[in-house]
């Protein structure tokens, strides 16, 4: 049976010959039924209650346990005195009648208050650690407060045994060094989790861990089992002559209930990442007991100890036995984890496993020079570099002496003799390090053949792998009787920092396939790809004439981009210029696009024939003073072949001329790929121009947008009503306001403040209704609110209260990716003075701990107007709501349940039809300014953001463009704080050392955001 889904899985195990973790994280049970008596009721003044968790739940054979956690349910907040005493224990249940066991004062390892938390962990550090060298434990709590709240629940999950007790009183404080009887005793126990320091495992001897069950217990094997949901079990079943299985026994999960969906989880015992090793083989044997249905399945899955990764699924029909071989990268491993078989057998089937192993891989070679070629001797992969990894069934990759009329002497071989169908296995490359100069694609090239006529079943792919993530390049599932020369380019930036090819053989019985003379070589195609904009040039020199020459009253371009550069088929929506212009001009222009098999101009008169252009836009273009892309939006989208060449024609027919300072960016292809003519004199009649051209030897950096971008009209006007506008020096921001016409507009307004000095205010105007506007204005945020989010309820008394703040909701955030500043407005009967400002980020509390925090003095004046304060951009999560509270303390409370602002004495501000009001005194207004860095919306007048990072997320290096060498770049991580400042040089990034997560850079005024994995 052939299992391609384990050539695209990512993670799982390895060992090595002595396991020993520093800490290990031992988590017991799961989160399955909810539990009013354990650890403690606090419905009663003191309560007493005790558990037991195996060995084999711990999974350790000994070390230091330092904490305990239970997981609590409730919504609120209990703090309780207790003690908490650990003892070994030979019981693995009570028995009845069920008496409590007595502990002694040296079993005592907490004692103390403790707050236990809301849906979440509480963690209980012990005073002294507890030294456990193996056996069962005995947790015993014991609850001294002397006062009752309402119930509190935490997490638990069932059990067969009676492997819990529990006691409570009013009146009775229980010791815990006596025994009692008349307990409440139970089949649940707590969902715990133990942190255990110098954690010590079996040792294993050798680089290869295998399990081939026999009679007797997986405890034996170091393996447990965690019920998920349901009471089935994994048990080692004797096999059956009818199983045709080569084992005596193996590992058997049935389902007998009348549900389906039960689920049990085989763990293996810990293991830690190898350091000798870069890759392992995960195998076992597999078999559904019966012929499965549908939602039959059995997951392979990684565990960490808190997290469980799913990396490989199977749901088919295994009647037979098969054996599953599954290749896993060592890096992608985290430093101690569990290989877990979750079993879920549907109503009255089975699911089986055998013949567990993990084996270390060989290493890789790592390539960090082009070209690398292999033209295969006789000999072993090794001798290259290449191995392989085998997924399913036991057919491999061989250098076999060529029988046929290929050139090579000896070629690689994968056939398949067997009775199995389809075996796979991946022959991969050694690793190759991305180029970071002097190249824009990689390309693979190989000779490839089936040697034997082939069905539709057969085929090979290949693949690039980065150890995580496999991307399927080509597919071959055709007849290949000849040896042909196969040649895929794949576009640099899609490429990891580094990576490997694969060549996955899948025959079909009785068939086979070969390759030879692999190639990886380095590319020249001046592109950049990504999902908005094929870019054509990268270049740094600069044109006057290209495309337009606007001291000329007339002027007529053509130039040439290639099929490569423009990497396949595309609709254009639009086509860009980088301008460096210090002038502000108008011209009138027909721009043209078209198919053709012209790759270079060598004469002047060489123009591509009208007839095979069509026009794609006919307007004005707008230059102003800027140094930015030059946007124009086609009036026709032009359906790209992905074939043929593609000539971009400007035909400026403006009839005048203007002494501008303009330049346009260009790179120097190794052809002449432009024409241009201009004169004060012909307009060039495009239809039959028989002038004379100069044919240059540069070319526009060129845009093309391959993304539908819808622009908004802007009108500027003097009497439009402005409301709510505030200042941020040297940044763009957004206010709003409206006019009152005939028919209703609501619009939004950008300023540009510097130095305290209003500059060039536009606005934008659209039509449409307050609830489309509210959703659209880049600034407007709903406040913390009790009754209506439209309303701005500051917390407050006559302005003496403890905190005043505001909520901003995800959709008002706008993608934005940082707070710059926060603004205060006050009628002026408020309590001015030392504030501390937290800034939180939560979904529907405040989280207990701020992104950004600081003590601000506010001062205002009698008459009321907006203030700030110096602070830091704090980078945000715009898909979180933005928490901010001033308040009088350290630390901000949450929001209050309910409204207190129903006093008559107390102030209110609210935001209604666009207009700012209050009744009564003493009420502050609190205001985030989020810089409006831009949107397709408004791309047109407002290209706030042309920088862009890529690969996105990235592990070790980003590339940015759109910023020039020496202009000064920031990078902030989430919580605002600056992790990198410095000019940029052109080159790559480093971000290895950074943690992951999300960053924001800033250059310009300008920000976008990159994921560090």
């Amino acid at each position: 049976m052939m299992n391609i889904r384990g050539i695209f899985m990512s993670a799982l195990l390895m060992l090595m010959s002595f396991v020993s973790f520093s800490q290990y994280k031992a988590i017991v049970g799961a989160n399955e039924t909810s539990c009013g008596t354990l650890p403690l009721h606090t419905y009663y003044n003191y309560s007493f209650s005790q558990q037991i968790y195996t060995q084999s739940e711990l999974a350790v054979s000994s070390g230091d346990i330092l904490s305990v956690s239970f997981y609590y349910l409730s919504s609120t907040t209990t703090e309780r005195n207790i003690d908490v005493y650990l003892q070994t224990t030979t019981l693995s249940a009570f028995a009845s009648p069920y008496n409590s066991v007595p502990v002694a004062e040296s079993d005592l390892v907490f004692s103390g208050n403790i707050s236990f938390a809301e849906n979440n962990w509480t963690t209980i550090t012990f005073n002294q650690p507890f030294h456990y060298t193996g056996g069962n434990i005995l947790l015993t709590v014991d609850d001294n407060t002397g006062d009752y709240v309402t119930t509190t629940y935490s997490a638990g999950f069932n059990v067969s045994e009676i492997q819990s007790l529990s006691y409570n009183s009013d009146i009775e404080n229980f010791d815990p060094t006596t025994s009692r009887g008349t307990s409440t005793h139970n089949r649940f126990k707590n969902y715990v989790k133990f942190v255990i320091d110098n954690a010590e495992f079996a040792p294993h001897t050798t680089s290869h861990w295998m399990v081939d069950f026999e009679e007797g217990s997986f405890e034996a094997y170091g393996l447990t089992q965690e019920y998920v949901n349901g009471s089935i079990s994994w048990t080692i079943t004797e096999t059956s002559d009818t199983d045709e299985h080569e084992g005596e026994y193996h590992a058997l999960i049935r389902n007998t209930s009348s549900e389906s969906g039960d689920t049990t989880i085989l763990f293996t015992q810990p293991f830690v990442r190898p350091n000798d090793a870069t890759r392992i083989l995960l195998s076992f044997d597999y078999a559904n007991a019966n012929n499965s249905v549908y939602f039959d399945k059995m997951q392979v899955i990684i565990s960490d100890g808190e997290n469980n990764s799913i990396i490989a699924e199977y749901n088919e029909s295994h009647y037979d036995w098969t054996h599953e071989i599954i290749g896993i990268n060592v890096s992608s491993l985290p430093e101690q984890f569990r290989i877990g078989f979750v079993g879920i057998p549907a109503h009255g089937y089975a699911l089986e496993i055998d013949n567990i192993s993990v084996t270390n891989n060989s290493a890789v070679a790592i390539v960090d020079s082009y070209p690398w070629n292999v033209d295969f001797e006789s000999g072993s992969f090794d001798t290259y570099g290449i191995y392989q990894d085998i997924i399913s069934g036991e057919k491999s990759w061989v250098l076999t002496e060529s029988d046929d009329s290929h050139d090579g002497e000896y070629n690689a071989r994968i056939s398949n003799s067997s009775t199995q169908m389809m075996d796979t296995s991946i022959l991969y490359t050694p690793t190759f390090i991305r180029p970071t100069s002097e190249a824009t694609k990689i390309v693979l090239s190989f000779d490839m053949i089936n040697k034997i006529w082939v069905n539709d079943i057969d085929k090979m792919q290949v693949i690039v792998d980065d150890g995580e993530n496999i991307t399927v390049l080509a597919e071959y599932s055709d007849n290949h009787e000849e040896w042909t020369r196969e040649t895929i380019s794949i576009d640099i930036y899609s490429l990891p920092n580094r990576f490997k090819f694969g060549f996955v053989g899948i025959p079909a019985y009785g068939h086979g396939m070969e390759i030879d003379n692999i190639s990886v070589e380095k590319s020249f195609i001046d592109n950049i790809v990504s999902n908005s904009y094929i870019q054509v040039g990268t270049g740094s020199g600069t044109s006057q004439s290209l495309p337009i020459y606007p001291i000329y009253n007339y002027g007529y371009t053509q130039q040439l981009y290639t099929s490569d550069e423009l990497n396949g088929s595309h609709t254009i929506y639009s086509v860009s210029f980088y301008c460096q212009s210090q002038s502000e001009f108008s011209r009138s222009v027909k721009i043209y696009m078209g198919h053709t098999e012209t790759d270079e101009f060598t004469e002047g008169t060489q123009w591509v024939p009208a007839s095979q252009l069509t026009l794609v836009y006919d307007g004005q273009i707008e230059v102003t003073s800027m140094i930015d892309w030059l946007l124009i939006p086609l009036d026709t989208p032009f359906e790209y072949n992905g074939t043929d060449n593609l000539v971009l024609a400007v035909d400026d027919n403006t009839g005048d001329w203007i002494s501008a300072n303009t330049n346009f960016k260009c790179s120097y292809p190794n052809k002449n790929m432009a024409l241009s003519i201009s004169s004060d004199v012909t307009n060039y009649e495009i239809d039959n121009i028989t002038e004379w051209g100069l044919v240059e030897e540069y070319r526009n950096n060129v845009r093309f947008g391959i993304q539908e971008v819808e622009i908004f009209n802007i009108e500027v006007s003097s009497s439009d009503t402005l409301r709510g506008t505030a200042c941020c020096s040297g940044e763009y921001y957004a206010g709003y306001g409206y006019t009152i016409s005939a028919e209703p507009k609501f619009g939004f307004v950008f300023d540009r403040w510097s130095d305290g000095v209003r500059e060039n205010p536009r606005y934008i105007e659209v039509e449409g209704n307050a609830e489309y506007i509210a959703n659209f204005i880049p600034n407007i945020s709903d406040t913390i609110s009790y009754d209506n989010d439209n309303y701005s309820t500051p917390i407050g008394n006559h302005g003496n209260a403890v905190e005043w703040g505001i909520r901003i909701l995800p959709q008002h955030l706008k993608d934005r990716p940082k707070l710059t500043d926060v603004l205060f407005y006050s009628d002026g009967q408020h309590a001015c003075g030392n504030y501390k400002l937290n800034v939180y980020q939560g979904i529907d509390t405040i989280p207990e701990q701020p992104i950004y925090r600081d003590s601000v003095v506010v001062v205002t004046s009698d008459d009321g107007h907006w203030v700030g304060f110096e602070m830091p951009a704090v980078a945000i999560d715009s898909t979180l709501p933005l928490w901010i509270i001033l308040s009088t303390e350290d630390v901000a409370y949450p929001a209050v349940a309910s409204d207190y602002l129903t006093s008559g004495d107390d102030g209110r501000w609210w935001n209604g039809n666009g207009t700012w009001a209050h009744q009564n005194y003493g009420a502050w207004m609190i205001k985030a300014v989020l810089p409006y860095e831009g949107t397709e919306d408004v791309e047109e007048y407002f290209e706030y953001n042309n920088i862009e990072v890529y690969p996105n997320p990235a592990s070790s290096q980003i590339y940015l463009t759109g910023i020039s060498e020496g202009e000064n770049v920031e990078i902030y991580n989430i919580t605002g704080s600056l992790v990198a400042n410095f000019n940029y040089n052109g080159d790559a990034v480093d971000i290895a050392s950074y943690a992951p997560g999300l960053y924001v850079i800033r250059s310009k005024g300008q920000c976008v955001k990159f994921v560090k994995e």
